[in-house]
């Protein structure tokens, strides 16, 4: 007796055989933003699509993301753009990948492009023995209202000495810069 497989479920519905991803497309251009005593190398979002695509089954998100990668140069206005991002969100996963032939790497800040939300200065006290860091100690500054800045690789100076750390909070998480990492002018 043989067993032929159907291509519908229990209840006779037909399975779809592909599967839907979401394609982000980002481009940034590089910015220094200055926020009270921290000037920052941020990138400035300038342009952002968005398209849903039907891919088959059995591909994934990387996939797609890989095919869209190989041809970035059918998106004419990324060709301005000093960065340019690549998302692709389906089922359970989510892939990026972010370049630029010539993009010169700098000092990493945050692991991938995160919208900043404010930058702190933060001096550094004693409890138990361990330096800590008071949070109600944080001088914050915010960003501005207008346009959409975002942390990733870029050059950090403080021209206030002694204070020891810069506080970067972003729609990711904090990150806190050190003295080697963010240097004094």
């Amino acid at each position: 007796m043989s067993t032929r497989r159907s291509s519908r479920g229990e209840k006779g519905e037909r399975q779809s055989k592909t599967s839907k991803v979401m394609v982000f497309i980002r481009g940034f251009k590089s910015n220094e933003l200055v926020l009270g005593p921290v000037k920052l190398g941020v990138l400035k979002l300038e342009r952002e699509e968005w398209e849903e695509k039907s891919v088959r089954k059995g591909l994934t998100a990387v996939d797609t993301l890989l095919e869209y990668a190989a041809r970035i140069r059918r998106y004419p206005w990324t060709r301005d753009m000093d960065y340019v991002e690549i998302i692709v969100e389906g089922k359970g996963l989510r892939a990026m990948y972010g370049g630029r032939p010539g993009y010169k790497w700098r000092r990493m800040i945050f692991p991938s492009p995160s919208r900043l939300i404010r930058v702190g200065i933060a001096s550094l006290g004693e409890a138990s023995g361990k330096t800590v860091i008071n949070e109600s100690s944080i001088e914050w500054f915010h960003v501005p209202e207008e346009g959409e800045f975002y942390v990733f690789e870029g050059d950090c100076s403080i021209s206030v000495e002694g204070k020891g750390l810069v506080v970067v909070e972003t729609s990711d998480g904090r990150r806190i810069l050190t003295d080697e990492a963010c240097s004094a002018s």
